[in-house]
């Protein structure tokens, strides 16, 4: 509120006409105590779909606690000028009963029952000439009187309802507006305490921690900590009041330490909120109660999941002995807002729980005595999904199911977590067969861990599943460059297969072993190793395909182009064969490579085009930026230079991308780098483009990637023009100024510069 002075000057008027305010309108919205924060977005998209002249009932939904009622509010007050009859709210939260709806309504627009008139008639009659809103609360808990509101719209063509629910009210004509919870932050990326401010989950925690606190201040020492705190909380207005006000005697660190349990701690909201209001388990209980009890034990099984489940999972987890069709429990509790639907990478339709909830939900579990039931359900689930990715590797369905395995990687991880706790390590080896997903994936450390954990364990194993079980672990050492540990375990795997007859493994193992003779840069050695493997592999295999890559490799290694391209060809042949879409994108990539040593310029586009057309490529946009950098540096080789500036900013990009994630070592190919500083010669600015050519010399010797004797003669000019257009001084200078240059400030370097 606002107070407002009227200023009389001579000579104009004194008498001003009322102004429009909330105590002078038709109304009776309940006022605020406090500051509405945020919400931008959603205030636009609701009243957008209230100017819509098309839509004239509008229910927001959502779980308990995520600001329905307040933002409903705003929205209604924000429409004060547009209804001429007033805007009314009406408060079902007080009722059960469905044959009430009507007479609590009648009571906030003070229409009375008359003799031999019903009250529906009565509404109706009232207001037919009205043009007014309506903002009906809670409806959830008497969501079966829904249709009383559909005969309302109909008998009153100028009326408009906006309601809010956990649950949407499925009436023609309605619009279901989910509201989300509040902005946070992404947590990979750092930022500082003013920007933390601005997201509307961490404004609403400062504004209600100052109320109990006033000494609180968002700084550079708790901004991430209060950022965490809000993550945990999902984002939930509720959840983030109730934490906040803990601020009187909790520092936000000690906030965090409790919010291990965040029903406990998430009490004490204000006395003059509703009961379920002043704790989140209240809020929770109130949805809970709503549900049946088929829907009370789905609901509780769910809770086992962890980021997420698809329908088919649900039904193998959860479906056994329930008195209810899955499919149609997931969408009744979804309808209820106490579940959440969203589409993974490859499109498939996802569902899950906000933490709060599912910590609740697991509550009841633990208590129904149906935990340990579930959680074995539940890994044997996993374990299926881990067998059928491993039969169809290297296959056409390798790249689908590979995606399938991306989706259920946090599932994965509580599947290991519980079959260790109970005794039961085989899931590791199951794990450890995955090698080529998790080496795609760039993550070998975890599935080691589990494998060697496995191996350790008292576990009994025939010969020939320990044999696969090093094998593998071998593998995975090998992806994480232990190359000796490599070697112990693929000596110990060879051993066993040699002593079971099994030429597959042998030949495997070989494999395995050229592999890390080859690393070591013992060349002979290793070519003896696969020639040996592929001399006892069955032939037109995958197997016999990845031997020849590896020969191909070897030659590449030793400058042998020619070799090294007739390999790959011979290997490409048996994959596209195979129909493995993933390892001939990977045989294109190296194939690339060599065309660009062999100066073959436009083969080496096409190769690298049709390495970023595979599928598995397209969910890494980091890789593809990557690639982008390199099409871009061709085409400035081959003189095209339309639209590769643009093109080697992207992969810059992902470089910067990299550094600011967790868990990625950064690197830029130094050929972007080189890419950019030829643009940046061919337009004058010499001294930024042999910074980069320092720069990327730098680049070069990091990842050991030296010029092919194609690419030396050209390199070898572009240098000897900026020498001379610089002179021999200052070109030295910048030069060894780029190479001393850190990557980030390369990075930060060429794309300020180049923008």
């Amino acid at each position: 509120p606002e107070k407002i002075y009227q200023l009389n000057v001579p000579d104009l008027p004194n008498e001003f006409p009322a102004l429009k305010t909330l105590y002078t309108q038709l109304n009776n919205l309940p006022a605020q105590l406090t500051p509405f924060v945020g919400r931008e977005r959603e205030i636009a998209a609701v009243l957008g779909l209230m100017h819509n002249p098309d839509i004239r009932l509008v229910t927001l939904t959502g779980a308990g606690g995520t600001g329905k009622t307040r933002l409903s509010i705003q929205v209604a007050a924000d429409l004060l000028d547009e209804y001429e009859h007033g805007v009314w709210f009406v408060e079902l939260a007080s009722i059960s009963n469905p044959d009430l709806v009507l007479p609590t309504i009648a009571s906030v627009l003070k229409v009375t029952e008359s003799a031999g008139t019903p009250i529906e008639q009565s509404l109706h009659d009232h207001l037919h000439d009205l043009h007014t809103l309506l903002v009906i609360d809670n409806f959830e808990q008497v969501v079966s009187a829904a249709p009383v509101i559909g005969r309302l719209l109909s008998a009153a063509p100028h009326i408009r309802v906006l309601v809010s629910s956990r649950e949407a009210l499925h009436l023609r004509g309605e619009y279901d507006y989910p509201v989300p919870p509040l902005g946070l932050p992404e947590p990979k990326y750092k930022q500082t305490a003013a920007v933390m401010a601005q997201y509307e989950a961490i404004a609403m925690f400062i504004q209600h921690a100052c109320m109990v606190n006033p000494a609180f201040e968002l700084d550079e020492k708790n901004a991430s900590i209060v950022a965490e705190i809000c993550t945990r909380l999902d984002g939930l207005p509720l959840a983030i009041e109730l934490a906040a006000v803990r601020s009187r005697l909790l520092k936000p660190s000690a906030m965090l330490e409790k919010l291990k349990s965040r029903l406990n701690i998430l009490t004490g909201g204000a006395r003059d909120l509703p009961q379920r209001q002043q704790t989140i388990r209240g809020a929770i209980d109130w949805s809970y109660d709503l549900l049946d009890e088929a829907e009370k034990v789905l609901f509780a099984r769910l809770s086992v999941f962890t980021g997420g489940w698809t329908v088919d999972l649900a039904e193998t987890v959860c479906g056994q002995g329930l008195a209810l069709d899955v499919l149609d429990g997931l969408e009744s509790l979804l309808n209820k807002s106490l579940l959440r639907q969203f589409n993974s990478v490859n499109g498939e339709t996802r569902l899950t729980m906000l933490e709060t909830i599912r910590e609740y939900a697991f509550e009841k579990l633990t208590l129904s005595g149906e935990l340990l039931t579930i959680q074995q359900s539940h890994a044997d689930a996993i374990i299926a999904l881990l067998e059928k990715a491993f039969a169809v590797q290297s296959g056409p369905e390798e790249a689908t199911w590979f995606e399938k395995l991306d989706a259920e990687l946090d599932n994965l991880r509580a599947a290991v977590d519980w079959c260790f706790a109970h005794d039961q390590p085989f899931i590791a080896f199951k794990v450890g067969d995955l090698q080529t997903y998790w080496s795609q994936r760039g993550n070998t450390r975890e599935p080691l861990f589990w494998l060697e954990c496995g191996l350790k364990s008292d576990i009994t194993l025939a010969n020939a599943e320990r044999a696969a079980a090093l094998r593998n672990a071998g593998a995975l050492n090998y992806y994480n460059n232990n190359d000796q540990q490599a070697r112990t375990y693929f000596e110990s795997a060879l051993g066993l297969f040699r002593a079971l007859d099994d030429q597959d493994g042998i030949a495997r193992c070989l494999h395995n072993l050229g592999n890390v003779e080859s690393g070591e840069k013992n060349f002979e050695k290793a070519r003896q190793l696969y020639e040996q493997c592929l001399a006892g592999a069955v032939p037109d295999t995958i197997f016999a395909a990845r031997t020849l890559g590896a020969l191909g490799s070897l030659a590449r290694d030793q400058g042998d182009w020619q070799a090294a391209r007739d390999y790959y060809l011979r290997a490409r042949e048996i994959y596209v064969r195979q129909g493995d879409e993933t390892s001939v994108s990977m045989v294109d990539w190296n194939l690339a490579g060599i065309a660009m040593k062999q100066g073959d310029l436009v083969e080496a586009r096409v190769r690298y085009v049709s390495y970023g057309n595979a599928r598995w490529i397209q969910v890494d946009p980091i890789g593809l930026d990557y690639l982008d950098g390199d099409l871009a540096y061709i085409d400035i080789l081959m003189g095209k230079k339309k639209d590769a500036r643009q093109r080697l900013q992207k992969a810059l990009k992902a470089g910067q991308t990299l550094i600011e994630s967790e868990g990625l070592e950064p690197f830029v190919d130094p050929r972007t780098l080189e890419g950019l500083a030829r643009l940046d010669l061919s337009e004058g600015n010499t001294e930024r483009a042999t910074l980069l050519f320092g720069a990327s010399w730098t680049s070069r010797e990091k990842i050991d990637l030296s010029l092919s004797e194609f690419e030396h003669p050209d390199y070898d000019a572009v240098i000897a023009e900026a020498r001379a257009l610089l002179g021999d001084e200052a070109f030295e200078q910048a030069f060894a100024k780029g190479q001393s240059m850190s990557l980030e400030q390369v990075l930060a370097f060429a794309l300020e510069e180049s923008q």
